[in-house]
């Protein structure tokens, strides 16, 4: 029987999904970096594996998913040194025995998931690839930004990495109480707010022409599968995960973007697994503002039936 590895943190509900559709049909094994890697054995010769109980040929394996940036893990959390050397050992001779798999049978191979996972670089490819992309502007400089936002009109503003940072009782933490806090989502930029703040604050920031937008349009690529959902505008909320009702439906894209879409996964990215958000425009243009490698899709297959977990047991097997 053919063997397929999921890399995901315990709780993560969509690799759960995946794994419910691959049971009969594959031997599963499932790993935490996060928590706890398996024992693992290796013989170089033979290319003969073994990880937890299960043994195998690394040519038995068809498909990785890797939903955990293995090049990023950290273990800081672990004080004891002994334990912290293991832990990275375990890490290491794990990443060093799948690295021999082919890139092709990853969804995602890791450093290739990594490189798409940006705000800037993705963005700058799609616009190569004949996608609409709304233009922007990435400085620490003020001054440009003010610039931007009077030559091309109203803008918004975002953040350029995923690191968590949120405001609580008047101060910034890394992690909140669950209790009412901001985030840093997608928000309208505000020229007049961002002058009243701290004058030697020189953090990069992202300011992007505003899209006047019917509604957004989720995008999920898997091979050259496209699967696409629409949200229409109800009410004035920049970032549509912020909204607390959801009114979507099944949407299917011209073919023309749909062929871009996999250029620009397949071809210029390297992925064979990707989110992608655009807004729908008044003009009907569809703009693309983000692209994520390793995006969440649940939602999509439970509220709309839309089957990408199937997809993606598929792309596995």
């Amino acid at each position: 029987m053919s063997v397929c590895i999921v890399i995901a943190t315990e709780h993560d509900l969509h690799a759960d999904s995946v794994v419910d559709r691959l049971r009969g049909k594959s031997q599963i094994i499932r790993i935490d970096p996060l928590n706890y890697i398996p024992s693992l054995s290796f013989r170089s010769e033979s290319s003969k594996c073994q990880i937890g109980d299960i043994r195998f040929h690394l040519n038995d394996v068809t498909g990785i998913i890797c939903r955990v940036a293995l090049e990023s893990v950290s273990l800081e959390f672990l004080v004891d040194p002994v334990q912290k050397f293991a832990a990275r050992e375990h890490l290491d001779a794990l990443i060093g025995v799948l690295l021999n798999i082919p890139e092709t049978k990853w969804i995602n191979f890791p450093w290739n998931d990594s490189i798409a996972d940006g705000k800037i670089y993705p963005l700058i490819l799609a616009a190569r690839a004949g996608i609409r992309v709304p233009p922007f502007v990435v400085s620490s400089n003020r001054k440009y930004l003010f610039e931007f936002d009077s030559l091309c009109g109203p803008s918004i503003i975002k953040p350029l990495s995923d690191m968590s940072i949120a405001r609580q009782a008047g101060r910034f933490v890394e992690i909140p109480e669950m209790a009412e806090f901001d985030a840093p989502y997608t928000t309208d930029f505000d020229p007049g707010r961002l002058m009243d703040g701290e004058a030697e604050d020189e953090t990069p920031t992202l300011v992007q022409k505003k899209i006047q937008k019917r509604g957004d349009v989720r995008v999920v690529v898997v091979d050259r599968q496209v699967f696409a959902s629409y949200m229409p505008k109800k009410h004035s909320i920049v970032d549509s995960r912020m909204a607390k009702e959801r009114d979507e439906f099944v949407f299917y894209l011209d073919a023309g973007l749909s062929e871009n879409i996999i250029h620009l996964t397949h071809n210029i990215l390297n992925l064979r697994f990707a989110t992608m958000d655009f807004i729908h425009g008044i003009d009907d243009v569809l703009y693309l503002v983000d692209v994520n490698p390793s995006g969440n899709f649940l939602w999509q297959e439970t509220m709309l039936g839309i089957p990408i977990s199937s997809a993606l047991s598929e792309g596995l097997l």
